[in-house]
């Protein structure tokens, strides 16, 4: 069952931490994406689900590039469909405590997004399930990947 709490609400634990954590470092190293905001959280049997709203609308290729310079992040895949209408980028970051994060952006309009989903995650064991049910939906349904890592390489990630 999912439940919608906002984040303030939350009890102390993994979950708020990591949202603590990223919106810091979001803030701190993102100042041009990001600003303050309030932060609710859909809460799933087995990871939450938040949404963050950027300042304005931006390319989703620069969006990613500077997410991945500055907050480390690893592209699992990126796509484009409807003749570069679509766009669909899964990523993730390195699993550590507090830290299971994987981040979604789409685009209907040619490239340009407003917003991101995160999803966290409290055990590693999910996280890495979530990444591999990513990775073979990615293969089954899309047909023009821009971007894929290696199998080998996200293992790596999760030693």
């Amino acid at each position: 069952m999912e439940k919608v709490l906002n984040s303030n609400s939350l009890e102390e634990g993994t979950v708020k931490r990591s949202i603590i954590l990223l919106y810091q470092q979001m803030i701190k190293k993102l100042p041009e994406y990001f600003s303050e905001q309030e932060i609710s959280v859909i809460q799933h049997s087995s990871f939450s689900e938040i949404v963050f709203q950027l300042k304005e609308q931006n390319m989703l290729e620069n969006f990613i590039t500077s997410m991945e310079e500055k907050l480390h992040l690893h592209v699992l895949y990126a796509t484009r469909e409807e003749d570069g209408k679509v766009y669909k980028v899964v990523a993730y970051s390195t699993p550590v405590e507090d830290e299971m994060l994987v981040f979604y952006f789409s685009s209907t309009q040619y490239g340009l997004i407003d917003s991101m989903t995160v999803f966290i995650f409290e055990s590693l064991e999910t996280m890495y399930c979530h990444l591999l049910n990513e990775r073979n939906r990615m293969t089954r349904l899309q047909k023009n990947i821009l971007e894929q890592e290696s199998y080998a390489k996200m293992l790596s990630h999760f030693n």
